[in-house]
């Protein structure tokens, strides 16, 4: 069971570098920061505490499904009501 336990903890770890990783490059392609950048920044922050990790988890999960079902995810809606974008750049 502990050995289980450890390859979780290392895969959720590494799962998380990569969303933090997807946040930054999404940012830097779009140079731009949104809203939803925010939220998926801290999501990805918080996912690295053991309490965090579920409700992150939760989080991503429930935004890319509204997505997939509707065709607009949670994170595009707060977009659209925000509006203009937090930071904007060009490069």
């Amino acid at each position: 069971m502990p050995n289980t336990y450890n390859a979780a903890k290392g895969l959720s770890k590494k799962l998380g570098y990569v969303g933090g990783f997807i946040v930054v490059a999404d940012v830097a392609y779009n140079s731009q920061v949104n809203t939803s950048d925010l939220i998926s920044a801290t999501m990805t922050g918080i996912a690295f505490t053991g309490w965090g990790a579920p409700i992150a988890g939760l989080w991503f999960v429930v935004d890319f499904g509204t997505g997939l079902i509707t065709g607009t995810s949670i994170s595009d809606r707060i977009d659209s009501s925000v509006g203009a974008p937090l930071l904007d750049w060009d490069y």
